[in-house]
């Protein structure tokens, strides 16, 4: 009865944890999910203004990950970046770029060890990199980043 117990301890919480990582803005998506975003992970979501008027910036924080939501003028959400103890569930922020991830991911090898991980194709970059405790990412379309914003921008 005390190892059930015991599971129950470490069980739940960390299901909770993975469940509440699962729901984000989607990638070439609507700002409108940012609020949806906020409630899901049960945090508090700030909004940032950048010093070029070309795009805001959501973030959301819980307390296994801060995401950032970089959304143009014209509300759509052309990047995302992360920092925190996990990564967020890629298949649930790809949006319709879900079959090009699959893609690449099939045909890209995968090498043990790697401290960074890259994808990339012509419409979706995606770059891990970190370490147990501290993981960061991001992801972004190439082609929805607004006219005068460098992709070094989304972090």
């Amino acid at each position: 009865m005390a190892i059930i117990s015991h599971f129950r301890k470490l069980f739940f919480p960390l299901v909770m944890l993975l469940s509440s990582a699962n729901c984000f803005a989607v990638l070439g998506g609507s700002a409108d999910s940012v609020e949806a975003d906020r409630q899901n992970l049960k945090s508090f979501e700030t909004l940032k203004k950048t010093s070029a008027p070309l795009y805001s910036i959501h973030t959301i924080t819980s307390d296994a990950l801060t995401l950032n939501e970089f959304v143009s003028q014209d509300g759509v959400v052309f990047g995302l970046s992360w920092s925190g103890t996990i990564h967020p569930d890629l298949e649930s922020i790809l949006g319709t770029y879900q079959s090009e991830y699959q893609t690449a991911l099939s045909s890209t090898p995968m090498t043990r060890g790697l401290k960074k991980r890259s994808l990339q194709t012509s419409k979706l970059v995606i770059e891990q990199w970190g370490h147990p405790r501290h993981l960061q990412g991001r992801m972004f379309d190439p082609n929805l980043i607004p006219k005068g914003v460098g992709v070094n921008e989304i972090r």
